[in-house]
Protein backbone atom coordinates (compact mmCIF):
# COMPACT_ATOMS: atom_id res chain seq x y z
CA UNK A 1 0.00 0.00 0.00
CA UNK A 2 1.47 3.62 -1.24
CA UNK A 3 2.26 5.98 1.83
CA UNK A 4 -0.89 7.92 2.95
CA UNK A 5 -0.82 11.35 1.66
CA UNK A 6 -4.25 12.57 3.14
CA UNK A 7 -4.54 15.89 0.96
CA UNK A 8 -6.67 18.36 -0.16
CA UNK A 9 -7.09 20.21 -3.54
CA UNK A 10 -9.09 22.59 -4.92
CA UNK A 11 -10.32 23.40 -8.28
CA UNK A 12 -13.49 25.91 -9.43
CA UNK A 13 -16.20 24.02 -9.93
CA UNK A 14 -17.95 26.31 -12.49
CA UNK A 15 -19.05 23.16 -14.51
CA UNK A 16 -19.67 18.91 -13.93
CA UNK A 17 -16.68 17.12 -14.20
CA UNK A 18 -16.13 13.90 -16.44
CA UNK A 19 -17.36 11.32 -13.68
CA UNK A 20 -20.04 13.62 -13.00
CA UNK A 21 -21.53 13.78 -16.63
CA UNK A 22 -21.34 10.47 -16.65
CA UNK A 23 -23.76 10.28 -13.57
CA UNK A 24 -25.95 12.39 -15.05
CA UNK A 25 -26.23 10.28 -17.92
CA UNK A 26 -26.47 7.18 -16.02
CA UNK A 27 -29.34 8.50 -14.03
CA UNK A 28 -30.97 9.68 -17.06
CA UNK A 29 -30.47 6.27 -18.52
CA UNK A 30 -31.99 4.81 -15.53
CA UNK A 31 -34.86 7.21 -15.98
CA UNK A 32 -35.62 6.26 -19.70
CA UNK A 33 -35.53 2.48 -18.84
CA UNK A 34 -37.63 2.64 -16.45
CA UNK A 35 -40.44 4.49 -19.05
CA UNK A 36 -38.96 1.64 -21.81
CA UNK A 37 -40.14 -0.68 -19.00
CA UNK A 38 -43.82 0.82 -18.75
CA UNK A 39 -44.71 0.49 -22.49
CA UNK A 40 -45.20 -2.77 -22.83
CA UNK A 41 -46.55 -3.58 -19.96
CA UNK A 42 -49.21 -0.27 -20.71
CA UNK A 43 -49.51 -1.80 -23.76
CA UNK A 44 -50.14 -5.33 -22.19
CA UNK A 45 -53.34 -3.67 -19.60
CA UNK A 46 -54.83 -1.78 -22.75
CA UNK A 47 -54.87 -4.70 -24.67
CA UNK A 48 -56.41 -6.86 -22.22
CA UNK A 49 -58.88 -4.13 -21.04
CA UNK A 50 -59.67 -3.63 -25.20
CA UNK A 51 -60.32 -7.49 -25.27
CA UNK A 52 -62.46 -7.52 -22.59
CA UNK A 53 -64.68 -4.55 -24.23
CA UNK A 54 -64.82 -6.44 -27.12
CA UNK A 55 -66.36 -9.27 -25.32
CA UNK A 56 -68.46 -7.40 -23.27
CA UNK A 57 -70.18 -5.40 -26.51
CA UNK A 58 -70.05 -8.69 -28.69
CA UNK A 59 -71.96 -10.97 -25.89
CA UNK A 60 -74.69 -7.70 -25.35
CA UNK A 61 -75.14 -7.41 -28.69
CA UNK A 62 -75.75 -10.80 -29.39
CA UNK A 63 -77.95 -11.00 -27.19
CA UNK A 64 -79.94 -8.05 -27.72
CA UNK A 65 -79.84 -8.93 -31.80
CA UNK A 66 -81.48 -12.43 -29.91
CA UNK A 67 -84.06 -10.73 -27.56
CA UNK A 68 -85.26 -8.39 -30.09
CA UNK A 69 -85.72 -10.92 -32.87
CA UNK A 70 -87.85 -13.04 -30.45
CA UNK A 71 -89.90 -9.97 -29.11
CA UNK A 72 -90.52 -9.15 -33.07
CA UNK A 73 -91.64 -12.66 -33.89
CA UNK A 74 -93.50 -12.99 -30.43
CA UNK A 75 -95.76 -9.65 -31.64
CA UNK A 76 -96.42 -11.00 -35.62
CA UNK A 77 -98.07 -13.78 -33.74
CA UNK A 78 -99.74 -12.31 -31.28
CA UNK A 79 -101.35 -9.80 -33.88
CA UNK A 80 -101.94 -12.96 -36.27
CA UNK A 81 -103.66 -15.09 -33.66
CA UNK A 82 -105.88 -11.74 -33.08
CA UNK A 83 -106.38 -11.27 -36.57
CA UNK A 84 -107.95 -14.95 -37.00
CA UNK A 85 -109.68 -14.10 -33.79
CA UNK A 86 -111.30 -10.96 -35.19
CA UNK A 87 -111.77 -12.89 -38.12
CA UNK A 88 -113.32 -15.71 -36.25
CA UNK A 89 -115.63 -12.96 -34.72
CA UNK A 90 -116.81 -11.65 -38.37
CA UNK A 91 -117.78 -14.94 -39.53
CA UNK A 92 -120.22 -15.46 -36.42
CA UNK A 93 -121.65 -11.86 -36.89
CA UNK A 94 -122.09 -12.09 -40.18
CA UNK A 95 -124.03 -15.11 -39.78
CA UNK A 96 -126.32 -13.80 -37.26
CA UNK A 97 -126.92 -11.12 -39.97
CA UNK A 98 -127.84 -14.05 -42.43
CA UNK A 99 -130.41 -15.23 -40.29
CA UNK A 100 -131.91 -11.56 -40.36
CA UNK A 101 -130.85 -10.29 -43.89
CA UNK A 102 -130.23 -13.70 -45.91
CA UNK A 103 -128.80 -11.72 -49.13
CA UNK A 104 -125.52 -12.44 -51.58
CA UNK A 105 -123.89 -9.44 -49.88
CA UNK A 106 -123.87 -11.17 -46.75
CA UNK A 107 -122.70 -14.49 -48.12
CA UNK A 108 -119.90 -13.49 -49.71
CA UNK A 109 -118.70 -11.02 -46.89
CA UNK A 110 -119.02 -14.23 -44.59
CA UNK A 111 -116.72 -16.37 -47.20
CA UNK A 112 -114.30 -13.48 -47.29
CA UNK A 113 -113.73 -13.89 -43.60
CA UNK A 114 -113.65 -17.46 -44.33
CA UNK A 115 -110.18 -16.79 -46.40
CA UNK A 116 -109.18 -14.22 -44.19
CA UNK A 117 -109.17 -16.43 -41.46
CA UNK A 118 -107.31 -19.44 -42.86
CA UNK A 119 -105.17 -16.89 -44.81
CA UNK A 120 -104.24 -15.55 -41.20
CA UNK A 121 -103.17 -18.81 -40.06
CA UNK A 122 -101.37 -20.42 -42.81
CA UNK A 123 -98.81 -17.42 -41.82
CA UNK A 124 -98.79 -18.25 -38.13
CA UNK A 125 -98.07 -22.34 -39.56
CA UNK A 126 -94.78 -20.84 -41.54
CA UNK A 127 -93.40 -18.82 -39.05
CA UNK A 128 -94.66 -19.97 -35.65
CA UNK A 129 -92.61 -22.58 -33.26
CA UNK A 130 -93.95 -26.21 -33.37
CA UNK A 131 -96.85 -25.29 -30.88
CA UNK A 132 -98.27 -22.92 -33.03
CA UNK A 133 -98.08 -25.15 -35.84
CA UNK A 134 -99.88 -27.92 -33.55
CA UNK A 135 -102.78 -25.14 -32.40
CA UNK A 136 -103.00 -23.59 -35.86
CA UNK A 137 -103.97 -27.14 -37.29
CA UNK A 138 -106.32 -28.03 -34.21
CA UNK A 139 -107.58 -24.38 -35.14
CA UNK A 140 -108.23 -25.11 -39.08
CA UNK A 141 -110.17 -28.73 -38.79
CA UNK A 142 -112.19 -26.72 -36.40
CA UNK A 143 -112.76 -24.02 -38.86
CA UNK A 144 -113.87 -26.27 -41.30
CA UNK A 145 -116.58 -27.99 -39.10
CA UNK A 146 -117.68 -24.36 -38.46
CA UNK A 147 -117.90 -23.65 -41.98
CA UNK A 148 -120.08 -26.49 -42.76
CA UNK A 149 -122.19 -25.58 -39.71
CA UNK A 150 -122.31 -22.36 -41.12
CA UNK A 151 -123.46 -23.63 -44.75
CA UNK A 152 -126.14 -25.43 -43.28
CA UNK A 153 -127.35 -22.68 -41.21
CA UNK A 154 -127.93 -21.07 -44.34
CA UNK A 155 -129.01 -23.33 -46.46
CA UNK A 156 -132.00 -23.87 -43.68
CA UNK A 157 -132.78 -19.75 -43.63
CA UNK A 158 -132.66 -20.32 -47.52
CA UNK A 159 -135.14 -22.86 -46.98
CA UNK A 160 -137.01 -20.87 -44.77
CA UNK A 161 -137.40 -23.70 -41.74
CA UNK A 162 -138.71 -22.14 -38.72
CA UNK A 163 -136.93 -19.96 -36.10
CA UNK A 164 -136.74 -23.46 -34.02
CA UNK A 165 -135.04 -25.33 -36.89
CA UNK A 166 -132.36 -23.12 -37.52
CA UNK A 167 -131.28 -22.35 -33.97
CA UNK A 168 -131.21 -26.45 -33.62
CA UNK A 169 -128.36 -26.34 -36.44
CA UNK A 170 -126.82 -23.02 -34.61
CA UNK A 171 -126.78 -24.48 -31.16
CA UNK A 172 -125.49 -27.39 -31.91
CA UNK A 173 -123.26 -27.48 -35.20
CA UNK A 174 -122.03 -23.69 -35.05
CA UNK A 175 -121.86 -21.93 -31.66
CA UNK A 176 -119.88 -24.54 -30.25
CA UNK A 177 -117.08 -24.81 -32.37
CA UNK A 178 -117.18 -20.78 -32.74
CA UNK A 179 -116.46 -20.74 -28.98
CA UNK A 180 -113.34 -22.70 -28.50
CA UNK A 181 -112.19 -21.15 -31.79
CA UNK A 182 -112.22 -18.16 -30.24
CA UNK A 183 -110.87 -19.32 -26.68
CA UNK A 184 -108.15 -20.98 -28.67
CA UNK A 185 -107.32 -17.70 -30.77
CA UNK A 186 -107.38 -15.08 -28.00
CA UNK A 187 -105.42 -17.49 -25.33
CA UNK A 188 -102.63 -17.59 -28.08
CA UNK A 189 -102.71 -13.77 -28.89
CA UNK A 190 -102.46 -13.09 -25.27
CA UNK A 191 -99.80 -15.32 -24.57
CA UNK A 192 -97.69 -13.94 -27.44
CA UNK A 193 -98.00 -11.07 -26.11
CA UNK A 194 -96.77 -11.59 -23.03
CA UNK A 195 -93.79 -13.29 -24.83
CA UNK A 196 -93.09 -10.03 -25.93
CA UNK A 197 -93.14 -7.68 -23.29
CA UNK A 198 -91.26 -10.90 -21.69
CA UNK A 199 -88.41 -10.26 -24.34
CA UNK A 200 -88.63 -6.51 -23.97
CA UNK A 201 -88.18 -6.79 -20.29
CA UNK A 202 -85.11 -9.33 -20.85
CA UNK A 203 -83.55 -6.77 -23.58
CA UNK A 204 -83.93 -3.95 -21.14
CA UNK A 205 -81.69 -6.34 -18.31
CA UNK A 206 -79.25 -7.33 -21.16
CA UNK A 207 -78.98 -3.55 -21.41
CA UNK A 208 -78.03 -2.62 -17.72
CA UNK A 209 -75.63 -6.07 -17.52
CA UNK A 210 -73.66 -4.83 -20.29
CA UNK A 211 -73.60 -1.47 -19.20
CA UNK A 212 -72.68 -2.04 -15.20
CA UNK A 213 -70.01 -4.85 -17.13
CA UNK A 214 -68.37 -2.17 -18.95
CA UNK A 215 -68.34 0.14 -16.21
CA UNK A 216 -66.99 -2.65 -14.09
CA UNK A 217 -64.24 -3.68 -16.99
CA UNK A 218 -63.33 0.45 -17.35
CA UNK A 219 -62.54 0.48 -13.80
CA UNK A 220 -60.76 -2.90 -13.19
CA UNK A 221 -58.40 -1.85 -16.27
CA UNK A 222 -57.80 1.94 -14.92
CA UNK A 223 -57.00 0.06 -11.51
CA UNK A 224 -54.62 -1.98 -13.31
CA UNK A 225 -52.94 0.86 -15.03
CA UNK A 226 -53.13 2.71 -12.30
CA UNK A 227 -51.34 0.07 -10.36
CA UNK A 228 -48.62 -0.99 -12.76
CA UNK A 229 -47.71 3.13 -13.00
CA UNK A 230 -47.38 3.05 -9.34
CA UNK A 231 -45.02 -0.37 -9.10
CA UNK A 232 -43.30 1.01 -11.53
CA UNK A 233 -43.03 4.43 -10.25
CA UNK A 234 -41.46 2.93 -6.88
CA UNK A 235 -39.37 0.38 -8.99
CA UNK A 236 -37.43 3.48 -11.18
CA UNK A 237 -37.42 5.47 -7.92
CA UNK A 238 -35.72 1.98 -5.77
CA UNK A 239 -33.52 1.52 -9.02
CA UNK A 240 -32.22 5.69 -8.93
CA UNK A 241 -31.55 5.64 -5.20
CA UNK A 242 -29.35 2.65 -5.45
CA UNK A 243 -27.89 4.07 -8.66
CA UNK A 244 -27.12 6.74 -6.74
CA UNK A 245 -25.85 5.51 -3.90
CA UNK A 246 -23.38 3.00 -5.42
CA UNK A 247 -22.37 5.74 -7.80
CA UNK A 248 -21.62 8.22 -4.58
CA UNK A 249 -20.06 5.60 -3.00
CA UNK A 250 -17.37 4.84 -5.83
CA UNK A 251 -16.70 8.53 -5.87
CA UNK A 252 -16.32 9.13 -2.12
CA UNK A 253 -14.66 7.66 0.67
CA UNK A 254 -17.12 5.42 2.74
CA UNK A 255 -16.08 6.53 5.85
CA UNK A 256 -15.86 10.27 5.87
CA UNK A 257 -17.97 11.37 2.56
CA UNK A 258 -15.17 13.35 0.91
CA UNK A 259 -13.99 12.63 -2.75
CA UNK A 260 -12.06 10.03 -2.74
CA UNK A 261 -8.52 9.60 -5.38
CA UNK A 262 -10.88 8.84 -8.14
CA UNK A 263 -13.31 11.78 -8.40
CA UNK A 264 -10.31 14.19 -7.26
CA UNK A 265 -8.32 13.42 -10.03
CA UNK A 266 -11.25 14.00 -12.89
CA UNK A 267 -12.24 17.17 -11.09
CA UNK A 268 -8.55 18.22 -11.13
CA UNK A 269 -8.24 17.23 -14.87
CA UNK A 270 -12.06 19.10 -15.48
CA UNK A 271 -10.18 22.50 -13.91
CA UNK A 272 -7.27 22.20 -15.65
CA UNK A 273 -8.59 22.28 -18.93
CA UNK A 274 -11.30 24.84 -18.27
CA UNK A 275 -8.78 27.11 -16.71
CA UNK A 276 -7.33 26.64 -19.74
CA UNK A 277 -9.93 27.44 -21.91
CA UNK A 278 -10.54 30.73 -19.46
CA UNK A 279 -6.62 31.26 -19.01
CA UNK A 280 -7.15 31.14 -15.06
CA UNK A 281 -4.94 29.34 -12.64
CA UNK A 282 -5.81 25.99 -10.94
CA UNK A 283 -4.27 25.70 -7.37
CA UNK A 284 -3.34 22.32 -5.61
CA UNK A 285 -2.93 21.98 -1.43
CA UNK A 286 -1.58 18.61 -0.29
CA UNK A 287 -1.67 18.23 3.46
CA UNK A 288 0.19 15.28 4.98
CA UNK A 289 -0.27 14.17 8.57
CA UNK A 290 2.77 12.80 10.38
CA UNK A 291 2.85 9.45 11.48
CA UNK A 292 -0.50 8.90 10.09
CA UNK A 293 0.36 5.54 8.82
CA UNK A 294 1.99 4.36 11.97
CA UNK A 295 -0.85 5.50 14.18
CA UNK A 296 -2.96 3.04 11.39
CA UNK A 297 -0.93 0.34 11.64
CA UNK A 298 -1.12 0.62 15.13
CA UNK A 299 2.42 1.92 16.20
CA UNK A 300 4.51 -0.99 14.64
CA UNK A 301 5.64 1.09 11.72
CA UNK A 302 4.31 -2.13 9.68
CA UNK A 303 3.72 -1.00 5.90
CA UNK A 304 2.48 -4.02 4.55
CA UNK A 305 -0.06 -4.10 7.58
CA UNK A 306 -3.90 -3.11 6.43
CA UNK A 307 -5.03 0.17 8.26
CA UNK A 308 -7.74 -0.83 10.66
CA UNK A 309 -10.78 0.84 9.14
CA UNK A 310 -13.81 -0.44 10.95
CA UNK A 311 -12.43 -0.69 14.09
CA UNK A 312 -13.15 2.08 16.62
CA UNK A 313 -10.06 3.05 16.87
CA UNK A 314 -9.14 3.20 13.11
CA UNK A 315 -12.12 5.21 12.51
CA UNK A 316 -11.13 7.85 14.14
CA UNK A 317 -7.54 7.96 12.72
CA UNK A 318 -9.32 8.10 9.28
CA UNK A 319 -11.93 10.61 10.18
CA UNK A 320 -9.27 13.05 11.76
CA UNK A 321 -8.82 14.46 8.38
CA UNK A 322 -12.60 15.50 7.45
CA UNK A 323 -13.16 18.23 10.41
CA UNK A 324 -10.20 20.42 8.85
CA UNK A 325 -10.98 19.98 5.52
CA UNK A 326 -15.28 20.49 5.73
CA UNK A 327 -14.70 24.20 5.13
CA UNK A 328 -12.97 23.52 2.36
CA UNK A 329 -15.75 21.21 1.15
CA UNK A 330 -18.39 24.24 1.27
CA UNK A 331 -15.93 26.60 -0.54
CA UNK A 332 -16.09 26.87 -4.44
CA UNK A 333 -13.15 23.93 -3.92
CA UNK A 334 -12.92 20.23 -3.89
CA UNK A 335 -11.39 18.13 -0.48
CA UNK A 336 -10.54 15.30 -1.03
CA UNK A 337 -8.72 12.16 1.39
CA UNK A 338 -6.40 9.97 -1.08
CA UNK A 339 -4.91 6.60 0.49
Amino acid sequence: MPHPDPAGGSSRRHAPSVAEGRVARLMRGVRGSGRARSYPVGLTAAAALLVALMVVVLFGSRATDRSAGEAQRAVLLGAAYQQAATGVAAEESLERKYRLEPTLVTRVAHETAERSVEDTLTRVDAVGSAADRALVSRVLTEHGRYVLGAEGLFAAVDRHESTAAVNVVDTGQVDPVFGVMQTQLYTAAGAHQAAALAQVAAMRRTGRAVLGLDAVTLLAGTARIAAAGVTLTRSRRRLHTQSAFHLHRSLHDTLTGLPNRTLFQDRTAHAITAARRTQGQVAVMLVDLNRFKDEGSGGRGDPRRPLPRGCPRGDRVFSSPQAPLEPLSRAAATASLML
